[in-house]
């Protein structure tokens, strides 16, 4: 019979050795370390912007 998916393994992931709960916690820490910068930038975003609006010179021709 022709296998359709040769690389999987039928017993598991294919991450042996890496526990679960270890994992999680790595990524868990990158995504919070991801969206503290995201929300660092949409916070200078916002006072650039604001800084704009507030200054007729540099929107005004």
């Amino acid at each position: 019979m022709f296998d359709q998916y040769p690389n999987q393994s039928r017993w598991g992931t294919g991450a042996a050795g890496l526990d679960r709960a270890a994992f999680d916690e790595g990524l868990r820490k990158h995504m919070l370390r991801v969206y503290n910068f995201m929300m660092l930038g949409l916070g200078v975003t916002g006072l650039v912007a604001f800084f704009v609006a507030s200054t007729p010179a540099l929107y005004v021709p």
